[in-house]
């Protein structure tokens, strides 16, 4: 990756912008939607600046550029019509370690902004790392039609309950599940009509539930078999079984990028280990082995054992 992929907190956040014309306003207004301090520097702006600096009481030095301006900034944005200020923006902000960012310069760019998404407090951010911004917009308008505006209301319900079900459901998979349900349930139907109230009386109940009837944690085996040492190509059953995996076997021949698709926290073994394995499903974990052995199942016996097939003629 050209890009390193993060979100910074914007109540931690001074941003510097200079401009005042049309670039600006479309910076301003993104940077606006957060909790950050904004100060603008320019000598004239346009009516939607001005409009933008009113709504938000935004500090606005009417002067030119200069260095001092950004030394207390730790986010500077470039949006002037002059191709050298903007350059020179760059080199100060460099000096001082600052984040910036030139418009429609990524040569100047410590940083770049990506597409976004926006169903606060959910955010996607998408980028081609400026190779193909067309591209971009149709993959963002294809993402925004399965993405409705409510989806905002149910993250910020998981956002308030989600140390609560931390704290009572130790296990990920578990978890997960629990998740999955109240979010594809009768409770996302309630979130997204409004009636918070009954939502979260009916999560409460559902909690309460699965603490009186908690499952026993019982180990479980899932086989990858790949026929082309092709991660693309993983079945939706197999990715599934590798977003809740504790541990990951990955055979040390096949492909790194196997190890994408599974969980961010789960173990990563670089070679299969029998004895290890038996341990792992022992001690309740769920285990995945890759695989290109087409009698690797002969090797484990053990029952209710998943195998998923993947390739171009599974």
């Amino acid at each position: 990756m050209q890009y390193f992929p993060i979100f910074l907190d914007a109540d931690k956040l001074t941003a510097v912008i200079i401009g005042g014309g049309s670039v600006a306003a479309r910076k301003l207004e993104l940077v606006c939607k957060t909790a950050a301090k904004v100060i603008v520097v320019s000598p004239q702006i346009n009516q939607t600046v001005k409009t933008l600096i009113d709504r938000h009481d935004i500090q606005w030095h009417q002067v030119q550029y200069d260095k001092t301006l950004i030394q207390h900034a730790n986010l500077v944005i470039a949006a002037t019509n002059d191709g050298k200020t903007n350059a020179q923006i760059s080199a100060d902000a460099n000096a001082l370690n600052i984040l910036v960012n030139v418009v429609d310069s990524p040569e100047l760019c410590t940083y770049i902004t990506p597409a976004i998404i926006d169903r606060d407090p959910m955010l996607i951010a998408l980028s081609s790392s400026g190779s193909a911004p067309i591209l971009l917009q149709m993959l963002k308008s294809q993402i925004e039609q399965t993405l409705p505006s409510h989806y905002g209301k149910l993250a910020q319900f998981c956002g308030e309950n989600r140390r609560q079900v931390q704290a009572l459901i130790n296990d990920f998979a578990s978890r997960k599940s629990f998740w999955q349900e109240t979010l594809t349930g009768k409770i996302a139907e309630l979130i997204f009509d409004d009636e918070t109230t009954a939502a979260q009386q009916l999560f409460k109940e559902q909690l309460s539930e699965y603490q009186q009837h908690k499952p026993h944690q019982v180990g479980q085996l899932s086989i990858v078999v790949t026929q082309d040492n092709n991660p693309d190509l993983l079945t939706l059953s197999a990715y599934q079984a590798l977003q809740i995996a504790d541990v990951v076997y990955l055979e040390p021949h096949l492909s790194q990028n196997f190890y994408e698709f599974a969980r961010r926290d789960s173990e990563k073994a670089p070679a299969f280990d029998l004895a290890a394995l038996h341990s792992d499903i022992e001690s309740g974990q769920r285990v995945v082995v890759i695989t290109d052995n087409q009698h690797m199942l002969s090797k484990l016996e053990y029952r209710n054992v998943k195998v998923f097939v993947s390739g171009k003629s599974a």
